[in-house]
């Protein structure tokens, strides 16, 4: 489920990174309405891990479904590579953009 101010908080935020990144927000069941993540997070074999926390806004990787990402920096990382079909496309840009230094933050919204 996408709220009413998904985009406009995605752009407020991503005019005031430093170092373009990688942003979601949290992600909700369109059915139930309940919280299913605040980003991912990675276990130390690379398993993902639903973040819950409002304190943790540097995740891993957030979900293609909500995620922003500047025309520079997909430029920059290639795009999806013709191998990539339907799924995984989220972590890969992800994992890419933190190999390259890039930040991937989940933004909070009240």
């Amino acid at each position: 489920m996408l709220l009413p101010n998904a985009i406009s908080t995605l752009y407020k935020e991503a005019s005031r990174q430093d170092i373009p990144g990688i942003l979601g927000l949290p992600q909700y069941s369109f059915f139930t309405e309940n919280l299913i993540d605040r980003g991912i997070l990675f276990d130390p074999f690379v398993n993902t891990v639903p973040n819950f926390s409002t304190k943790i806004t540097d995740v891993g990787m957030v979900i293609g479904a909500c995620l922003w990402i500047p025309r520079a920096l997909w430029a920059e990382l290639g795009g999806f590579p013709e191998w990539l079909h339907t799924l995984g496309e989220d972590m890969f840009l992800c994992c890419l953009a933190r190999l390259r230094g890039c930040p991937v933050k989940i933004i909070h919204t009240s």
